[in-house]
């Protein structure tokens, strides 16, 4: 009947309806669900983002960290071999400055308590080693200084034109005294002598230096001090804006050799292969000091127990990087 259709017709139009509200609902979900996925995700992009940066903080900051530790530790062993260096400073100018001094007071008393009763002969032998000791002091206080400049970068060249020969022979005049008996010191003039513009007080500095030590290890044989003029392009100066010729001064020995470990070491500072011999250890490491003001090069060729020859390389005409 119609009442029982439009009760039927009621329910459909309900259910329909009901089936519309859950469809809208399920969309309303959706929407929900997708925003709420895009939320999340934009979280999570925060997240990771703020993760990364963390990262690289952490990176960053363990980089430092660890550069840190190491100028810590690279400080450390600075101060510790600086500190060291002060002790055998200190050690090594007591015991030089001590040994000249003791015979200059010790000598002098002797001159002054024996007043006439000391002959001429000792008096003249008491003055002789006075001064020798008093040069050695002298010599000691202004390898420090030198040094002290060097170091600093105060020290100021003297740069003019010299004679090769001349540079030679002064040095060898200044230390031809100092050979043991046997031995030979050779220095022979070029008869094409070689003029070049350097400081040549620094120049006979090092050749003196060099034969010096020549003298306190040779004890038979020869020492010979020379120069020759070359290109040098071989020998790899620091100071790539060095151009040829150059001129390479050699003092060769025949005495004790230096021991091929222990080659690297003798310009140092302080170093000193026998400790028994006189001197601080400061020679070499001057000629080191002056070969690198002058823009030059040094080394050391030796045999151990059959002689070393140490060169000495210049530009032959110097020019002052200071000046623009």
């Amino acid at each position: 009947d119609a009442a029982t259709k439009y009760t039927e017709l009621q329910i459909l139009y309900d259910v329909n309806s009901l089936q519309q509200k859950v469809k809208d609902l399920d969309n309303q979900k959706k929407l929900v669900d997708a925003k709420f996925e895009r939320r999340r995700g934009e979280i999570f992009g925060i997240i990771a983002f703020l993760l990364l940066l963390f990262s690289i903080y952490a990176f960053i900051s363990l980089r430092k960290g660890r550069k840190l530790t190491k100028q810590l530790v690279k400080a450390k062993v600075e101060a510790e071999n600086a500190n060291k260096m002060k002790t055998m400073f200190l050690q090594n100018m007591s015991h030089e400055i001590r040994t000249p001094l003791n015979a200059v007071v010790g000598f002098s008393q002797l001159i002054a308590e024996s007043g006439n009763d000391i002959s001429k002969q000792e008096s003249l032998e008491y003055k002789n080693m006075i001064e020798k000791n008093g040069q050695l002091l002298l010599t000691l206080v202004g390898d420090v200084l030198d040094i002290a400049r060097m170091e600093s970068g105060e020290m100021k060249y003297d740069i003019s034109d010299v004679s090769a020969n001349f540079l030679c022979n002064s040095a060898y005049e200044n230390v031809k005294n100092n050979v043991k008996p046997g031995v030979k010191m050779v220095c022979t003039p070029h008869e094409t002598d070689c003029v070049f513009h350097t400081d040549p007080q620094r120049v006979e500095q090092v050749l003196i230096n060099y034969l010096t030590n020549a003298c306190k290890f040779t004890y038979k044989g020869s020492i010979t001090i020379d120069y020759s003029v070359v290109d040098g392009t071989s020998l790899n100066f620091e100071d790539k804006s060095i151009k040829s010729p150059i001129i390479i001064f050699s003092v060769t020995d025949t005495g004790i050799g230096i021991p091929k470990e222990k080659i690297k070491m003798v310009f140092k500072r302080f170093e000193k292969l026998n400790q028994f011999a006189q001197g601080t250890g400061l020679g070499l490491h001057i000629c080191k000091l002056i070969a690198k003001g002058l823009h030059g090069k040094i080394w050391v060729e030796s045999v151990y127990h059959k002689g070393s020859r140490f060169m000495f390389a210049v530009p032959l005409d110097y020019v002052d990087k200071n000046i623009v």
